[in-house]
């Protein structure tokens, strides 16, 4: 295969023809073109200094940018400290101009520039916005799959310190290492910070550790150099202090340091050196880093700003089949921690192809499985499962106990007494009037969703306590009149699978997607309308296809509201 270079002589030519037209003097690096690579390397003049550029072309020029690398440039934000590469695009997949950014278009805009705000470190640049800066902490060279979360965001004041981590089994020397650093001590053994979530409950071996804060960013990005640094700060780091976990001993350094996130705002991260120790027929020693992460509340919520709010809200989810099961999921990953999980059946093998998760919760009642899915994925989850039919005429015994309650006394005093939204995914008629009434009688929050047969069509709706008029009755009722017309549905019957409860609609799970992320968003409209938003309409009736072919969702609002 023919690379660019080769196959487009032209536009190599092109390239080539600008640099001397900007003054610069160049040569390509004839070895690593015999390899199929392109490296050229650049002397360019900027204030009477000789800048000495090493520019390395990727094999889908021009469609992706090349790779600027720089030994003697000045030291700044927009240098990556141990490859000395140049940061020259805010984004170099979306900001970049093929047709104008060629490489000498960088050197004479974009590297001059940084040049002058590298050589004018305090004077704000008018060109600081346009160009974009290293953070160290994304060019670390550390392990694939390891990693350590910290659950503080508060530095330590110290310089030194100790503390522990939690982490999984390490039985083998290449193994990944996640965990959880989850108490830092300062150097006077007050405690620095201890994690305040369940996150560490993950984890079952405990590691002591040493810690050092540096006052200067990392001066490298591989182990050995940023080890090197911190003895240099802590001389008692250079032993290791290994704590055996199995055949394999390990030694952890956990390294505070500062770097720039946005231009003039520095904030302190974190990064692990973990040096371990095994015996392979001989002795043999390794030390690499292991990235860090953060499950502050702070970091959860950057991307999601609308969301923040949703953490002490209490949902109900009853009915934990296709629609129900997405909806608890996408609360959940949407920073709702408390729910209470409701429905009367085991996760059948015939549930998967539209259920939330797979094999591993065949024959688990749907309310557990559910449950166990929210805890394992999400930090603080208090999800609480409950296993009846609504409306059963029998009562259920109290767990390691002879009493016994109704359904009913269950979901008032138990389910519904503290709840600020219910979500109704069981599709039943009459599960939704008898929900939606109680729900008004104890002033909560009902939301109600459905799908008709094949998915073609479903109804997402909201009950709010706020109003006078029960909206899900107002809405059958006109239905049933027929002043609403009829909602786009297959024309097949349900079908009945060996050994299923009941008979089922049909329908794919992506299908039924539409309506689910539908209910989620009606249900934190109603959580969080100051921050989320409020929707105008109180139904939305789906359409998802047109006699007989599927069309792109189509939502009809209505609003029901009165009084």
């Amino acid at each position: 295969m023919k690379t660019w270079f080769d196959s487009q002589p032209t536009l190599l030519q092109d390239e080539l023809d600008r640099l001397v037209g900007i003054g610069a003097s160049f040569e390509i690096d004839e070895n690593e073109r015999e390899k199929g690579y392109l490296v050229i390397r650049v002397k360019y003049s900027i204030e009477d200094e000789v800048l000495n550029l090493v520019c390395h072309y990727p094999d889908s020029y021009p469609y992706f940018p090349f790779e600027i690398k720089c030994e003697n440039f000045p030291e700044g934000r927009h240098l990556e400290p141990a490859g000395k590469s140049l940061c020259i695009f805010a984004d170099k997949h979306n900001s970049r101009d093929i047709s104008k950014d060629t490489l000498a278009g960088i050197i004479e805009n974009q590297v001059k520039r940084i040049f002058y705000i590298h050589k004018n470190p305090d004077t704000l640049s008018e060109y600081e916005d346009e160009v974009e800066g290293y953070q160290v902490s994304g060019q670390l060279q550390t392990e694939d799959n390891s990693l350590i979360v910290t659950v503080n965001e508060t530095p330590p004041t110290s310089s030194y310190g100790r503390g522990e981590v939690t982490v999984n089994e390490i039985s083998k020397h290449n193994h990944a290492v996640r965990g959880c650093f989850n108490i830092a001590y300062e150097s006077d053994n007050k405690v620095s910070f201890s994690d305040e979530s369940n996150y560490k409950q993950r984890f079952t071996i405990k590691i002591p550790i040493r810690w050092v804060k540096l006052k200067g960013g990392l001066q490298s990005t591989c182990a050995k150099q940023i080890l090197g640094q911190v003895i240099s700060v802590q001389p008692a780091l250079k032993t290791p202090i290994y704590k055996a976990v199995g055949k394999i001993k390990v030694d952890i350094i956990a390294v505070c340091f500062p770097e720039e996130t946005t231009r003039g705002d520095i904030e302190y991260n974190w990064t692990f050196i973990i040096r371990r120790a095994w015996k392979d027929k001989v002795k043999k020693e390794l030390a690499t880093l292991i990235k860090s992460d953060h499950v502050h509340p702070k970091y959860l919520l950057a991307r999601t700003p609308s969301l923040q709010g949703l953490t002490d809200k209490k949902v109900v989810v009853i009915g934990l089949g296709a629609l129900g099961s997405h909806v608890a999921w996408q609360l959940a990953r949407a920073g709702i921690k408390k729910f209470k999980l409701v429905d009367k059946d085991y996760l059948q093998a015939g549930n998967l192809q539209r259920w939330l998760m797979g094999l591993p919760y065949i024959g688990m009642d749907k309310s557990m499985a559910v449950a166990n899915i929210l805890c394992n994925n999400y930090i603080d989850i208090e999800a609480k499962a409950f296993k009846f039919e609504i409306g059963s005429a029998f009562p259920l015994k109290t767990e390691g106990s002879d009493n016994s309650r109704t359904v009913e006394d269950i979901l008032v005093t138990e389910i519904l007494n503290d709840a600020d939204v219910l979500i109704d995914c069981t599709a039943m008629l009459n599960v939704n009037q008898y929900l939606a009434n109680l729900c008004r009688e104890n002033k909560i929050d009902y939301v109600w969703c459905s799908a008709t047969n094949g998915a073609w069509g479903g109804i997402v709706g909201q009950s709010p306590a706020s109003y006078i008029n029960n909206v899900w009755l107002d809405f059958n009722m006109d239905y049933g009149k027929g002043s609403i017309p009829p909602i786009a549905t297959e024309p097949t019957k349900f079908v009945q699978p060996k050994g299923c409860f009941h008979p089922t609609f049909t329908g794919t799970g992506f299908d039924l997607d539409s309506i689910s992320i539908m209910a989620t968003r009606m249900a934190v409209s109603l959580l969080n309308p100051n921050k989320y938003g409020q929707f105008n309409c109180d139904v939305a009736v789906l359409e998802q296809w047109d006699e007989g072919v599927p069309i792109a969702p189509k939502w009809k609002e209505m609003v029901f509201k009165s009084g």
